[in-house]
């Protein structure tokens, strides 16, 4: 059988890739289902994604899983601060079962939860993403490798700054 460039048959190679294309694209739908407005497809979208990230871990790279949750990361997030209790719920656990996945991780999670809100002036989404990070403190604690101290607070304090900075 012939070599691909990394010492692996070409067969597994091109094995791999299909696996890496099919999670990208399993993602993309998974964002747009996490986005619709019926409770149960957002709820099952975010079971999907513990399940789906939890088999592809099994075969593909960290980053490849990171580049292939990309901005459904931040969807599921913004999920959080849903006032319907199940897609909240839901998302919730998404977040927290990813933040556990060693692919994943909680550093990758928490730097995902401090990224600017898209519109500071929506309470709800500032509320929620001080939720999830509580959460994450809460079970997985302060740390170097993890959450850190000025990283947890930086976001707490600009979470409580007024967006025309008064």
């Amino acid at each position: 059988s012939t070599q691909s460039t990394w010492g692996l048959p070409s067969h597994e190679s091109q094995s791999l890739n299909v696996i890496k294309r099919s999670l990208i694209h399993c993602c993309r739908v998974l964002g747009i289902c996490l986005q619709d407005s019926v409770p149960t497809v957002v709820v099952s979208a975010c079971n999907l994604l513990k399940c789906s990230v939890d088999i592809y871990c099994k075969h593909v790279t960290e980053g490849d899983i990171k580049l292939g949750l990309g901005n459904v990361l931040s969807i599921v997030i913004n999920r959080c601060t849903d006032m319907n209790t199940s897609i909240n719920t839901a998302a919730q656990e998404a977040v927290m079962h990813l933040s556990k996945n060693g692919k994943v991780g909680v550093s990758y999670i928490a730097s995902s939860v401090i990224a600017p809100v898209e519109n500071p002036n929506v309470w709800r989404a500032i509320v929620g993403r001080l939720d999830v990070m509580s959460s994450l403190v809460d079970t997985f604690g302060i740390s170097t490798n993890g959450i850190t101290t000025e990283m947890a607070m930086t976001f707490a304090v600009g979470s409580f700054e007024c967006p025309n900075g008064k």
